[in-house]
Order: C-alpha cells, then sequence, then structure tokens
C-alpha cells in the first residue's frame, strides 16, 4: 500500500521516513503524523485517496507520538526515549516539505502524564495552523490490552470470551488526547469510538473481521472496512484547508 517499502520507522531508528499511497499525483495532500497508532489508518486513507485523487502521506514512527520537546521514557532506553526526539527534528521538516493541506495527528499511551502530553501536542498543533496547514486530532481508539487474535484461537467458539469494557478501554488509550482537545477548542477532532465501539462493550469481530490484530492495534482489513466513514468525517477539514487562508483560520478559531 505504501511506497517506497520499509518507509516506516522502526523503534530504535530516527531517520524520518514519508510513505506515499493513496493519488501520488493527487492535487490535495492528507497527512498521517505520530506512531503506529497513526500508520494503521493508512488503508482507509490510501482507498480515500484512491477515490477522491488525494495524496496520502505517512511520517510515523514506531512508539513515538507528533509531540514537540518531549522525552519519555520508552523503548528500553533508562535515560529517556531520545530516539523518538531525535526523529521528530528531522521529522518535522520533512513533514513540511511535503506540503500537507490536512495533518491527521493520532498517538498511542506514553509514560508522561495526560497533561504534558496534551502540551507538547499543542505545540505541534500550533506550529501546523503557523504554516497554514489543517490539524486534526485522530483520537485514539479504546485498547483491548491482550492479544485479540490469540484469545480468538484460544476460543474459537466463544467469541464474546474476547470482548472487553470500552470504558477500560478507553481509560488505556492515547494519552493527552482529551487534555488537548480541552487546550485548543478549535481543533478538528475526529473520535471513531462510537463506530468502532457502539455499545459498552467492544467487540472483537465485526461481521467476519478480526477488529484488532494484537493488543492495541486495529487490524489493516478492518480500518480499510471504516473508508467511508473516515472519508466522510476528513472531508470537512479537507474542505476547509481549500478556502482562502483568513476563512479558513476563522472557521478554525470560532469552531466551538
Amino acid at each position: 500500500v505504501m511506497e517506497p517499502d520499509g518507509c516506516f520507522t522502526g523503534l530504535n531508528d530516527t531517520e524520518p521516513g514519508v510513505c506515499v499511497s493513496g493519488d501520488p499525483e493527487g492535487p490535495v495532500t492528507v497527512a498521517l503524523f505520530g506512531d503506529s497508532h497513526a500508520g494503521m489508518w493508512n488503508t482507509a486513507l490510501d482507498q480515500i485517496g484512491r477515490d477522491r485523487r488525494w495524496r496520502v502521506v505517512t511520517v510515523a514512527k514506531s512508539s513515538c507520538p507528533p509531540t514537540e520537546d518531549l522525552v519519555f521514557d520508552d523503548g528500553g532506553e533508562p535515560a529517556g526515549y531520545t530516539q523518538c526526539l531525535r526523529y521528530q527534528e528531522d521529522a518535522w521538516p520533512l513533514l513540511l516539505e511535503q506540503e500537507p493541506d490536512v495533518v491527521l495527528l493520532s498517538s498511542a499511551r506514553y509514560g508522561a502524564p495526560g497533561e504534558v502530553v496534551a502540551e507538547a501536542l499543542a505545540r505541534r498543533v500550533d506550529a501546523l495552523s503557523e504554516q497554514g496547514v489543517v490539524p486534526v486530532l485522530l483520537r485514539d481508539v479504546p485498547r483491548p490490552g491482550f492479544d485479540v487474535p490469540e484469545c480468538l484461537m484460544d476460543h474459537p467458539d466463544d467469541v464474546p470470551e474476547c470482548a472487553f469494557d470500552r470504558q477500560e478501554g478507553l481509560a488505556a488509550s492515547g494519552r493527552g488526547h482529551d487534555e488537548l482537545a480541552q487546550l485548543r477548542p478549535g481543533l478538528g477532532v475526529i473520535d471513531m469510538t462510537e463506530v468502532i465501539c457502539p455499545g459498552p462493550v467492544c467487540s472483537p469481530v465485526v461481521g467476519d473481521v478480526v477488529v484488532w490484530r494484537d493488543n492495541n492495534h486495529l487490524s489493516a482489513t478492518y480500518v480499510r472496512s471504516l473508508s467511508e466513514v473516515v472519508e466522510a468525517r476528513v472531508l470537512p477539514w479537507v474542505a476547509v484547508s481549500q478556502l482562502p487562508g483568513p476563512a479558513a483560520d476563522w472557521l478554525l478559531d470560532e469552531r466551538p
């Protein structure tokens, strides 16, 4: 789906890459920026991009949120996950070189307080807005906390055994997202929780599709099945990005 192959930056690497999908020659560029919880939405964006003539770029690194100036404990680094900080310093100009119209930001849960993560995300949101880019938070999804496919293999005749409580899943999901929405009330937020878990319990299977591929990522097939919903949620922000600068600024500033 993404070109070139191997463009997603691994846990211990610091050199950023740009993954291109959708319509590479499309006049509109939509970017996914963050960690693997941002990158996992690519299968939907790729399909939408092909249909809508959007160039889709993904700038993502494993276990590295799209924050600015945030050092946290992760990645097996006792002094802090410095690879993430170094990556972000180089990924930022690379992202801007892609001239994105809309940037969808997302991330998982990290070892820093929610307020601190939110402030670091807010700095990135502000920097994007200053560049004339429309930033949108793609809120993280409920986290199972156990390997869903493994559970299903262990309980082939009892799918409900592998369901989990939605509120517990949300409590374990991306840290700082709710706080960011409060810090920046004009920020666009796409929250897929009601689609993925419409009731108080999150089912591991929808139709014949396994929803999670492990203990925290949605499966590529399931994400692709959400293409129409994702398109409906992203489309208004692409429309805002195509307005003349002052009009777009007003909409983003005035949105309740």
